[in-house]
């Protein structure tokens, strides 16, 4: 006689043949994507003649999650005497999927191709024309697509406002800095 000790939610056992099937519910590999089963088979003449095994089971990947941007709202600037090829910001998104489901490619989907290019890996926004009005905002829409089949995207607006190139510029268009998750009060994480 076969039956599961742990578990009993997501998986059942047939008594006297030992096959193991789901009960219809749910699985969220997102959540948990490993269960490990407690199993127990004992000989029905004698009870006391028993042993114990443990079966892992591995949840595998469907698309089920669309990418998702962080770090919204996406606004960038650009001084009119950036040059051709200059990387202006960098958008991200992340997808919760595995392996090629969660694998994330970026395009621009509307506004200023001529203008402004985008990595299809990275996600680097760069320039393609020399800006020559400052004040001017140039409004894009980016699409992040996932690997998965059928492929899933989400669409964000990205505002690029051009300034002019006489006013304080900083030495980098993008500043990376880090800092510990238990920081104190007034710790210094950086310098622009």
């Amino acid at each position: 006689n076969y039956t599961i000790m742990n578990m009993k939610g997501y998986f059942v056992i047939h008594p006297t043949v030992g096959v193991i099937k789901t009960t219809g519910q749910p699985f969220d590999r997102e959540k948990q994507e490993y269960y490990s089963l407690l199993v127990k088979a004992q000989d029905v003449h004698d009870p006391e003649n028993q042993g114990l095994t443990v079966v892992n089971i591995v949840v595998l990947d469907v698309n089920d999650n669309s990418p998702v941007f962080v770090n919204l709202p996406l606004h960038a600037l650009v001084t009119t005497n950036s040059e051709r090829g200059t990387m202006i910001t960098k958008v991200h998104a992340v997808d919760q999927d595995s392996g090629e489901s969660g694998f994330v490619r970026y395009e621009l989907v509307r506004g200023s191709g001529e203008l402004f290019g985008i990595s299809e890996t990275t996600g680097e926004v760069h320039l393609k024309q020399q800006m020559t009005q400052p004040g001017v905002t140039h409004s894009l829409t980016v699409a992040a697509v996932d690997g998965g089949r059928p492929p899933y995207s989400s669409h964000q607006q990205l505002n690029i406002k051009v300034v002019a190139a006489e006013g304080p510029i900083f030495t980098e268009m993008i500043f990376k800095f880090t800092v510990a998750e238990d920081a104190a009060y007034g710790t210094n994480i950086g310098h622009l």
